[in-house]
C-alpha cells in the first residue's frame, strides 16, 4: 500500500498508483450499482420499456457480461457468483417477455 501511495504511473505525476487503484475501485463499483438500480426502477415501475426495447436489453446483457468478465478475472467469487446470477436474470427477462 505504501510503495502504491509513493509511484507515480508513466503516464502522469499528477496521481499515484494508489488514488488511481481507489478510483477505478469506486468508478467500477458505481457503475455495476447504477446498472442494477436503473434496471430495478425499470422492471418495477416502467417494464414496458424493457419489454419493448432490444436495444436496451442488449447493452444491458452486454455490461453485464462485461462485468462477468471483470469479476472473473480480477476479483473473487463472491462479487462473481452475484454477477453471474444477475447476468442469468438479465437473459432470462426479454425470454420470458418474448414467451408470454
Amino acid at each position: 500500500m505504501e510503495e502504491m501511495k509513493n509511484t507515480s504511473p508513466r503516464l502522469t505525476d499528477e496521481t499515484t498508483m494508489w488514488k488511481a487503484w481507489m478510483g477505478f475501485n469506486a468508478s467500477h463499483s458505481a457503475g455495476a450499482i447504477f446498472l442494477g438500480l436503473v434496471n430495478i426502477i425499470l422492471a418495477v415501475e416502467y417494464f414496458y420499456v424493457i419489454e419493448n426495447s432490444f436495444f436496451l436489453s442488449l447493452l444491458t446483457i452486454l455490461t453485464a457480461f462485461f462485468y462477468l468478465w471483470l469479476g472473473k478475472k480480477y476479483w473473487f467469487s463472491i462479487p462473481f457468483t452475484g454477477i453471474f446470477i444477475a447476468v442469468c436474470c438479465f437473459i432470462a427477462s426479454p425470454l420470458v417477455a418474448f414467451l408470454t
